[in-house]
This record gives structure tokens, sequence and C-alpha cells, in this order.
């Protein structure tokens, strides 16, 4: 062993490499072993608590699920806060407005009801006369 005495500035040299370089190079080390360290750590307690399996089931789960939802997509229709909705822009949506134009026809059709209706109003003669036209363009 060399016992050779050091002067100030080697000193000062020793220590700005314990404070810089080395020190850098160390934790680098020391981060890249305990990333390592823990996934090795992580997997044994995976096994070891049988997270996998259910991992598993969940990835197979999120498979069929996915697979439903493009089953309901393909009839138009998607699944949305706990229900089946129609789908944004489904091919059912004109099958849907022509049942309700059928059953209560159209906001057209209470316009020219309502336009006649006015039309109507500026000859009747009495106040029934009145009544019944009010009473005619009203659905309820």
């Amino acid at each position: 062993m060399n016992n050779t005495q050091i002067s100030l500035a080697e000193r000062k040299h020793f220590a700005s490499l314990l404070a810089d370089s080395l020190r850098t190079k160390e934790k680098r080390h020391f981060f890249d072993n305990s990333r390592i360290l823990r996934d090795a750590f992580i997997a044994e307690l995976v096994e070891e608590k049988g997270a996998a399996k259910i991992g598993e089931q969940i990835k197979a789960t999120e498979l069929k699920l996915q697979e439903l939802n493009d089953q309901l997509s393909n009839l138009g229709f998607e699944f949305n806060r706990d229900e089946v909705r129609l789908a944004s822009y489904s091919p059912l949506e004109k099958i849907v407005d022509d049942r309700i134009k059928k059953e209560i026809g159209t906001s057209e059709d209470v316009d020219a009801r309502f336009d006649s209706a006015q039309l109507a109003m500026l000859t009747v003669a009495t106040m029934a006369d009145a009544e019944k036209l009010l009473r005619s363009v009203q659905t309820n």
C-alpha cells in the first residue's frame, strides 16, 4: 500500500470526483438495480398472490366486452351509462323518425295546423266558434 502524502489540490480533485462523476455513476447504477429488483419483487408478489390469473381473466373479459360492443355497433346501437341506445348516425335513425312521423306527424304538420287555424280565426263569427277552433288544434 502506498502511503504517499497527497496535496490539498489532489484532495480537492478527489472530493470533486466523489461529488460529481462518481456519484452520478453510482446513483445511475443504484437506480438501474433498484428498477430491476422492483420488477423482480413485483413479479414474485404477482405470482404469490395469484394476481396473474386475475389479470388474465380481466384481459379475457375486456376482449369479450369489445366483441359484444362490436356486435351491438353492427346492429346500430351502443351501450352507454348502463343502457342500450341508438348509435350516433345509426341507419336505424330513419326507421325511428318514420315511425314518429306515422304516429304523430312532424313539426311542420303542427305549424301548418296552427297557420291554418290562425287564418280561420280571422273569420269566426262567435266566441263558441273561436273556442271550437282553438280546441281543434290542440292534441290533449
